[in-house]
């Protein structure tokens, strides 16, 4: 069994990585819906999803209420087994020009 050990888990790797989720928000509407400056929420990603596509949803979110998004942090392994990783947004007020 022990020689299979490395191909179980290559096996395993391939078909997680196959089944990849789009990233989201992982709020109910009820809370983005009504997200104030300062206000939190995180989207859920997979391992190899750019930066940029993460960013645009959490951008898109605070949008909604005429808000930028902001990012704080990130918490590898933290959400759903399709899209493990999560990414925390705050949204400010836009800059004044």
């Amino acid at each position: 069994m022990r020689p299979l050990l490395p191909i179980l888990v290559a096996l395993l790797a391939v078909t997680v990585a196959g089944c990849a989720e789009d990233p989201f928000v992982d709020a109910p509407p009820a809370v983005t819906a009504n997200l104030t400056p300062g206000g939190a929420f995180s989207v859920c990603y997979a391992p190899g999803t750019p930066r940029e596509t993460v960013d645009a949803l959490a951008n898109e979110t605070c949008a909604a209420v005429d808000l930028q998004a902001r990012w704080q942090s990130d918490q590898r392994y933290r959400c759903r087994a399709r899209a493990i990783h999560r990414a925390w947004y705050a949204c400010t007020a836009p800059a004044q020009e």
